[in-house]
């Protein structure tokens, strides 16, 4: 084979392999990877508003699990970067003290309580570099369920917050969600792209379309040509170089494979979304959803056709179709053997 011939004729050279923009690999190895990848040893921290909103759902699914899940999750959204791949790997997960978070979180108690992202970042960045069990993460992520509120930025990112083209020397970032819908999904899969060079697509040569993950509006069905171009980019940019993503010591504390379809089959989800619109609304209902490629499901106040309801994007990972899953609410190819959710139930 020509993997052979070229581990034979070129035994001492150092591996190195390179993507190239339409998708193929220049190859100048004495050992081949068939597949490229940057994988990313990711660690969570979760402040006291984070934990307080989980606890008040009262899910028994354990916090580690539901992040073992949402970085899955984030990983899907990166998913049409072939060469290189993108493989997140949960290193572990930190709750903190209101004390602790005195140092790192900058907020404001005027009406509400808000968080400042510039201070934030800036204080959790010196934060994580002065304590030594995040030695071995590439990202330190804040989760967050506190608003976010930008006095300085332009606005493009509201719910997520990174040092852009910086993942080896600046991992942090900082995100908001919920605690139980993984609604920071989206958010924290745009700022791993945003370390890793990838642009926001707003200006002429990435023009913004709506469905990219770094547009500011709309659903991110895929990624741009300018966001798979990044990647590249910083793949082979560090092809031959002794970078962060290619250490080998990354623990893994996450569970077995997961997306977020799979939690909900032991969480409520219509609860989840809705104190009191906690049933399936069933056939026969006006808000019932029969069709499952349209990604969404009703949600009822009672078990009856007369209930009053409302329809609700799925949780990504549901099937929709053969081969196909929902992700933000768009029914997708996504290949079976990949899908846990099919495997599981």
């Amino acid at each position: 084979s020509v993997v052979f011939e070229v581990r034979k004729l070129l035994p001492k050279m150092k591996s190195w392999v390179l993507c190239m923009a339409l998708g193929g690999i220049i190859v100048g190895a004495s050992t081949i990877s068939i597949v490229q990848n940057i994988t990313l040893g990711v660690r969570f921290v979760c402040d006291t508003s984070f934990v307080k909103a989980r606890k008040e759902k009262n899910h028994s699914t354990p916090l580690l699990e539901y992040l073992s899940t949402f970085l899955n999750a984030v990983e899907l959204y990166l998913r049409e970067s072939q060469c290189p791949k993108v493989k997140l790997v949960l290193t572990g997960v930190k709750e903190t003290t209101e004390e602790e978070e005195s140092h790192f979180e900058k907020t404001d108690h005027e009406f509400r309580v808000t968080l400042d992202p510039t201070f934030t970042l800036g204080m959790f960045q010196a934060w994580v570099k002065q304590n030594t069990e995040f030695d071995h993460d590439d990202i330190v992520f804040l989760l967050t369920k506190i608003i976010i509120d930008d006095h300085v930025g332009s606005g493009i990112s509201k719910n997520g917050y990174s040092y852009f083209d910086e993942i080896c020397s600046l991992g942090v970032g900082l995100a908001r969600d919920s605690g139980v819908m993984f609604d920071g999904v989206v958010y924290v899969a745009q700022q791993v792209a945003h370390m890793l060079g990838a642009p926001w697509d707003i200006s002429d040569n990435c023009p913004e379309s709506g469905a990219t993950l770094m547009a500011t509006v709309g659903r991110p069905r895929g990624l741009s040509q300018c966001t798979k171009e990044a990647l590249i980019q910083q793949y082979n940019n560090n092809a031959n170089k002794d970078v962060c993503w290619k250490k080998t010591l990354k623990p893994d504390a996450s569970f077995n494979w997961s997306l977020p379809a799979t939690y909900f089959q032991r969480e409520n989800y219509c609860s989840t979304r809705h104190p009191l619109r906690v049933f399936q609304c069933p056939k026969g209902n006006a808000k019932h959803v029969a069709d499952a490629s349209k990604c969404f499901m009703g949600c009822c106040e009672n078990n009856t056709v007369d209930a009053s309801g409302f329809k609700y994007s799925v949780p990504d990972g549901t099937p929709c179709g053969q081969g196909k899953i929902c992700i933000y609410a768009i029914c997708s190819e996504y290949p079976e053997e990949n899908n846990d959710y099919q495997h599981s139930s």
